[in-house]
């Protein structure tokens, strides 16, 4: 999916930045009305029942790391918005890919916890490697900012919060709270 340096360029050419030319901010333009319309087709999806949405997390999951521990929680029988559902698995793939890619090689702790209830779901993405400080982290690696928080912040009652220092590993939770 779009990742940093290809966010960076969306960004910047749909900004009154001179050093972009005509041609990049249209294709850029373009691209954004593409992902607008096909997030605008995600309303009409149907919901998709809890049980599916956590085999579906572990799938995604376990096809980046075979070796990741993760423990599951299901106790709600209503079903969830397939938008909440997407922006879940978008979202804890972002976060796993990151901790792939940065956290460290092997040695490195890696864990994910996907509880469904009544109220809501959460998600936590863990590992024990580098960590960072994210107060430190460019503006312009979109990242953390679009592809975790930006996914879970777009819909109703979603959140998501990044917590990490230097040393101490990363802890990524993606929340819904049922409105």
């Amino acid at each position: 999916l779009v990742h940093d340096e290809l966010m960076t360029a969306l960004y910047y050419a749909t900004t009154d930045r001179g050093e972009l030319t005509g041609s990049v901010r249209k294709q850029a333009a373009k691209a954004l009305d593409e992902l607008a319309r096909l997030d605008a087709a995600l309303d009409d999806e149907p919901p998709v029942d809890p049980a599916e949405l956590a085999t579906r997390l572990r799938a995604v999951l376990l096809d980046l790391s075979s070796g990741l521990r993760i423990t599951t929680d299901v106790h709600r029988e209503a079903p969830i918005p397939a938008a909440v559902a997407d922006a879940f698995a978008e979202g804890a793939t972002e976060a796993l890919r990151n901790s792939l890619r940065h956290a460290g090689g092997p040695g490195v702790g890696r864990s994910v916890a996907i509880r469904l209830t009544a109220n809501g779901a959460t998600v936590v993405v863990r590992d024990d490697g580098a960590g960072f400080d994210p107060a430190a982290v460019d503006p312009y690696r979109l990242g953390v900012l679009v592809s975790i928080r930006g996914r879970l912040n777009a819909v109703d009652g979603g959140f998501a919060e990044v917590s990490s220092a230097p040393g101490k590993g990363t802890t990524v939770t993606l929340g819904w709270r049922d409105p």
